[in-house]
């Protein structure tokens, strides 16, 4: 809903979201607002006091833009931070500057005095506005506040830290090191806040350069020190290249990277970053190398594996295009521990240009545990995946990307999953998704492979035909549905037809799943019917959740005879 307009995060308030309708009535409501405060802006700056914070701030926004640097706008201004500070400074907020010293003063330093107050939320708010406010009077509120001999709670300095990165004070960079999160985790974890990056990134130059001083002074110790991986971290959000210098003096000397190391390569984007991944994890696959396959090796597998595998989801808005060649060199030239890493994080980072040479390696990799596809497919259109389709011929090839269609389809997609109900490889998979889509050219298809004869390894392809007949709601199924339940071995084909009966929930299906019950015996079974015709098995397509560094473990790899 966001991507098509309908919805849109509050400007300022990234967590919160509303119709875009309400800001074009904002919009307006604002314009009758200004009219209204040319009139008689002290009425108004009284009325806009009784508002709440959050109902009056876009309007309150537009207000500034467009009344800065008039008078009748600073007797708005004036009379509201007398009335309510936290409103007043999204008055100025746009432009400072165009409202008078005295106006900016009284502002800053009622905001200043939240600062110390016993509610910590204001506290908060109040360090956030200052920080919104880019004007010396609020950058000297927030050096009389936070920094020494000041003393607040160590979250409200985090916030202050933030709030002197926006506002771009170099002199605060030695606070800005020490009291900023920078997404720091124990074990030197790290993760990569976007909106951090973005404002760290859009600082003033001067103020780069300082904190990126403070970072450079820790470089000298060890690597898996917090020290080490606090400098490498700020760096990497710095996108300071001298970053990938000292990483590959690491390299040299230590034979692989850290975790944390690696990690900030990513993050920096730049192509030169991008070489010296591609060596790390060559360095690794080396080391993989030597290691014999077997339950005993599995440990030291994951620890080394572990090194260069981020199963997080800044990774998204981390890879650059910068990375692109070096990552598919990686995946089609490398050992199959180097492809696997390096098509998992392809895959992680939603890497379109990569997702074809990732499925082409999978299909030569044999016996490898993949990621899961779902996530992949929200950014694949259905003109790159017919693309794909058209440069291979390989069935394994052609069956992983099966796993990578479009969300939305369009009618060529549809021919070629008709077309693969016809191939022994391919069925299953195709099946699957015509239902998904809701495909009712498709169903005279499926409902002949049901009525095919009983084989000892046609599970597959009767499940999923049953499954995407249940999807479609097709009636017509419902005997061939039944005929299945009824002669086939596999609890799992059977629970799908089930399921499919209870979804297409007519008159039919119902005497079907009664007449079921009468002929099978065994409690199990008539849980399985009772199940279908109460609540059908929910259409779960994928897991999308994020994993966490303790499950990291369980997604790696293991040696290939296991398997």
């Amino acid at each position: 809903m966001i991507e098509a307009n309908i919805l849109e995060s509050l400007p300022g308030q990234s967590d919160h979201i509303r119709f875009s309708v309400e800001a074009v009535q904002d919009f307006y409501r604002a314009e009758a607002d200004i009219e209204e405060i040319k009139i008689n802006p002290e009425i108004m700056a009284e009325r806009f006091s009784r508002l709440s914070f959050t109902a009056a701030y876009p309007r309150l926004l537009r207000i500034g833009h467009r009344l800065g640097g008039e008078e009748v706008g600073n007797a708005f201004a004036r009379r509201l931070a007398e009335l309510d500070a936290r409103m007043a400074s999204i008055v100025l907020r746009s432009a400072p500057d165009s409202f008078s010293k005295e106006i900016r003063a009284r502002i800053t330093s009622e905001l200043g005095s939240q600062i110390s107050a016993r509610h910590r939320v204001r506290a908060a708010l109040a360090i956030t506005l200052l920080g919104e406010l880019n004007c010396r009077e609020s950058i000297e509120t927030l050096v009389s506040c936070l920094l020494p001999p000041s003393d607040v709670n160590r979250n409200l300095k985090s916030l202050g830290a933030t709030a002197f990165i926006k506002l771009g004070y170099a002199a605060a960079a030695a606070f800005v090191y020490r009291w900023e999160w920078f997404g720091l985790r124990s074990g030197n974890d790290t993760y990569y806040f976007k909106e951090l990056l973005a404002t760290i990134r859009g600082a003033t130059p001067v103020f780069r350069n300082a904190l990126a001083e403070q970072a450079v002074q820790q470089l000298d110790y060890a690597t898996g020190t917090k020290e080490h991986a606090k400098a490498v971290t700020v760096l990497a959000y710095l996108g300071d290249t001298r970053l990938v210098i000292h990483l590959a003096t690491r390299l040299t000397e230590n034979g692989l990277l850290a975790y944390y190391e690696n990690y900030a390569l990513i993050a920096l984007g730049v192509d030169a970053a991008g070489a010296l991944f591609a060596r790390s994890v060559l360095a690794v696959g080396e080391q993989l190398a030597l290691l014999l396959n077997g339950q005993a090796n599995h440990d030291a597998r994951h620890k080394l594996i572990e090194l260069v595998h981020f199963p997080v989801y800044d990774v998204r808005y981390l890879l650059t295009p910068a990375f692109d060649p070096h990552l598919k060199r990686l995946i089609e030239e490398g050992s199959p521990d180097v492809s696997w890493i390096v098509s998992d994080l392809a895959k992680r980072g939603l890497v379109v240009s990569l997702l074809y040479p990732a499925a082409v390696a999978a299909a030569n990799r044999k016996g490898w545990i993949e990621s899961g596809q779902e996530n992949q497919r929200t950014c694949v259109n259905a003109d790159v995946w017919l693309e794909w389709w058209k440069q291979s011929t390989d069935d394994q090839v052609r069956r992983k990307l099966l796993s990578l269609l479009p969300l939305y389809p369009n009618a060529s997609v549809e021919e070629v999953l008709i077309d693969c109900l016809d191939l022994s490889e391919l069925r299953g998979s195709a099946a699957r998704r015509l239902g998904e889509y809701g495909s009712i050219r498709s169903a005279a298809r499926l409902r002949e492979i049901l009525a095919e004869e009983i084989s000892a390894d046609d599970r597959w392809d009767k499940s999923e035909a049953a499954h995407a007949l249940g999807d479609l709601l097709d009636d017509a199924a419902v005997a061939l549905l039944e005929k299945v339940v009824a002669e086939h071995p596999d609890d799992w084909v059977m629970d799908q037809a089930v399921s499919s009966m209870g979804l297409i929930g007519d008159s039919e299906a119902e005497r079907a799943l009664i007449r079921l019950l009468q002929n099978h015996k065994g409690e199990d079974f008539e849980n399985m019917v009772l199940e279908g015709a109460i609540a059908p098995v929910p259409r779960i397509s994928g897991d999308s959740r994020r994993f966490s560094s303790s499950e990291r473990r369980q997604s790696l790899p293991q040696p290939l005879n296991d398997h």
